[in-house]
């Protein structure tokens, strides 16, 4: 058994002590780059869904001015169908 004067015993108690403060360092920077990674996606989804809410809106204002379908899924980049559907949901 290690004497509590050994220098074998304070060198492990070193590294120990140095293990550990590398072991929390480590632990906070992978939390702060998951945090990172988690709020950069969260944005690019906001973005997404406010971009298609726009396409929709847009679309929603040029079926109310009788412009042809064609011309709407082309200029919003919405699928020729989605903008039928979305047609049909305003004469409802």
């Amino acid at each position: 058994m290690l004497d509590k004067t050994s220098p074998a015993k304070t060198e492990t108690q070193g590294v120990y002590k140095k293990l550990s403060a590398e072991e929390a360092a480590r632990m906070r920077s992978e939390s702060r780059q998951k945090w990172r990674m988690d709020y950069n996606s969260s944005i690019y989804g906001a973005r997404r869904i406010g971009r298609q809410e726009v396409r929709l809106e847009v679309a929603r204002n040029a079926l109310r001015e009788k412009i042809p379908f064609e011309v709407i899924a082309e200029v919003t980049s919405l699928p020729l169908e989605e903008v039928q559907q979305l047609a049909a949901s305003l004469n409802d």
